[in-house]
């Protein structure tokens, strides 16, 4: 994915994590981290990030979509992102959106993105169609703080190759998993997707 590999502005939360590795090498312990950011490279903050398995642990991505787990035994692990925080949950989501997805499922201007499809998903039944369109036009009224299932974000693992188009990218992968973990596993990321914003007009600076 282009851009994945941008980590921030190399400040505190650089250090952090720096420093945090400096002792995990000294304890013998192992890493697990990574970045959130939408398919326009937007960082995606406020993402909860659990760690289960052998080890647990929960964190949150800060304002450059870092992650990054202390992993202190050699076992099975599972990374599993997801975000219902968003304080405005219309933010990104707009009649435009409800435009591009009749003139997607019409066929008059198909999407030339897998992620936005799956934006357009909003009833959760692995199809963009005109069942969605309601469910959106209900979340920019206010009307609704998410979408079934509780949902307002998809992530997708960097790793997903998606072939097309035409696209179709149901299922996809949505966590990511480590059997017998024994070393550092860098650039473990995931793509954003807010749910309903097919043209990613989401604003970063509003969580």
């Amino acid at each position: 994915m282009k851009g994945i590999n941008t980590y921030g502005d190399g400040g505190a939360s650089t250090l952090a994590v720096t420093v945090n590795d400096i002792h995990l090498a000294l304890c013998g312990g192992k890493t697990i981290s990574g970045i959130i950011i939408t398919e326009t490279n937007k960082p995606v903050s406020g993402v909860s990030v659990i760690l289960s398995g052998s080890e647990s642990d929960i964190v949150l991505t800060g304002i450059d979509g870092f992650f990054s787990f202390a992993v202190m035994q050699v076992g099975n692990y599972t990374v599993t992102p997801f975000k219902t925080n968003d304080v405005a949950t219309n933010n990104g989501v707009t009649t435009t959106d409800i435009a591009l997805i009749r003139k997607h499922v019409i066929n008059i201007t198909p999407f030339n993105s897998p992620y936005k499809i799956i934006a357009a998903d909003a009833s959760n039944n692995s199809i963009a169609s005109t069942a969605d369109i309601p469910l959106v036009r209900q979340v920019i009224l206010n009307n609704s703080a998410k979408f079934p299932g509780e949902r307002m974000w998809e992530f997708v693992s960097s790793d997903q190759v998606f072939t097309g188009p035409p696209y179709n990218p149901f299922p996809f992968i949505k966590i990511r998993t480590y059997s017998n973990f024994t070393s550092n596993q860098i650039n473990q990321n995931f793509i954003g997707v807010k749910l309903g914003d097919v043209n990613d007009t989401w604003n970063a600076g509003t969580p």
